[in-house]
């Protein structure tokens, strides 16, 4: 989903748009996509297969899931179209429930942390021949683990890194700290690259596929992983809380000018704001930035009442949700030789 809202030329559309800002202009952030894909066979095939299970609760979770898949194949379809942004608010809406009220006020709060610089050196984030650089921390990390995790290096990409099946991409060009590159690596092997692989060795298919908003909660605890490890601090703090503001006037369709402005009139660095603002309205404003911070407070809320819980997300793509249901089954992840790790490492 995040590839297909990747724009083309987007690192180029932003410096356009930096330079017309600061002469006083009203620019308009042009973020252009490619050709979209036709998805409908898949979505027909999604629809039959939700409309099929039925009459059990692990029936209903793939259902669920099924259902979720389809949603994201019209919003890959309707990627850069006046479509997108309704099928997003569907995918990532902003919800009235006690966790995603108390977000907002983390978030304001967060967000007046000042963000800044320090002296410690900066590393190219994909140069192999430094050791301290992030793509040289995550190699290391996933053969110390021994994960059959691949890393690429990409010109362009809405983050600095991110996970798929079996890889992990680098946004190349960015200066990154040694700390930094540690706290993105902690994040994405151990928050999502590890429960994906431990997912694969799984007597239940649901963990490898996923349950719905599996990948919110899983963003959660990503995050509560970083602050176990002590990487929360508060330039990353900041970044966060600015993320979750963005992306709320986003959803409310806030402009590109209002919305930097917003985030500049709290404190937010003009660049860094920019930055917040095309990651929010990719694709045509996804907004997924919204999940983080609710998905944070549910996920330490739920693993601090019960914290064998968190076996279930160690060990597949699973929403706190379906890891209740399936422990209410009496299905519980089979241990592998990596559950050790993913227990010691977080």
């Amino acid at each position: 989903m995040l590839r297909r809202c990747q724009p083309e030329g987007g690192a180029q559309a932003n410096a356009r748009w930096l330079a017309a800002f600061q002469r006083g202009e009203n620019p308009r952030l042009e973020l252009r996509y490619g050709p979209a894909p036709e998805l409908g066979a898949l979505r027909s095939r999604l629809e039959a297969t939700a409309a099929a299970l039925h009459g059990g609760v692990v029936e209903a979770l793939y259902a669920e899931r099924a259902a979720e898949l389809e949603l994201e194949a019209r919003l890959a379809e309707a990627v850069g179209t006046p479509a997108f942004g309704s099928l997003a608010r569907q995918r990532h809406a902003v919800r009235g429930s006690p966790e995603w009220q108390a977000a907002r006020t983390l978030a304001l709060g967060w967000a007046k942390e000042l963000i800044t610089g320090d002296d410690e050196p900066r590393h190219e984030s994909g140069d192999r021949r430094r050791p301290e650089s992030l793509v040289s921390v995550l190699l290391r990390e996933l053969g110390a683990l021994r994960l059959p995790v691949r890393v690429e290096v990409v010109p362009s990409l809405g983050s600095r890194a991110a996970t798929g099946t079996g890889v992990i991409f680098v946004r190349a060009g960015v200066r990154l700290s040694e700390q930094q590159g540690q706290r993105i690596a902690a994040h994405e092997i151990h928050g999502h690259a590890l429960p994906r692989e431990l997912g694969r060795s799984q007597a239940l298919g649901l963990f490898r596929v996923g349950s719905a908003r599996s990948s919110d909660d899983e963003e959660g605890r990503a995050v509560l992983l970083e602050e176990r490890l002590g990487f929360l601090d508060p330039p990353r703090r900041a970044e966060l809380g600015f993320r979750h503001l963005g992306a709320l006037a986003v959803s409310e369709g806030a402009s590109d000018v209002e919305c930097v402005r917003l985030l500049v009139g709290r404190g937010c660095p003009l660049p860094a704001a920019l930055d917040v603002y095309a990651r929010a309205a990719r694709g045509g404003g996804l907004c997924r930035e919204l999940e983080y911070l609710p998905a944070l407070l549910r996920v330490k809320e739920a693993f601090a009442v019960e914290p064998n819980l968190e076996r279930w997300l160690e060990h597949g793509r699973l929403s706190l949700n379906a890891a209740r249901a399936l422990r209410a089954q009496g299905i519980a992840p089979r241990s592998t030789s990596h559950s050790k790790v993913a227990t010691t490492g977080t």
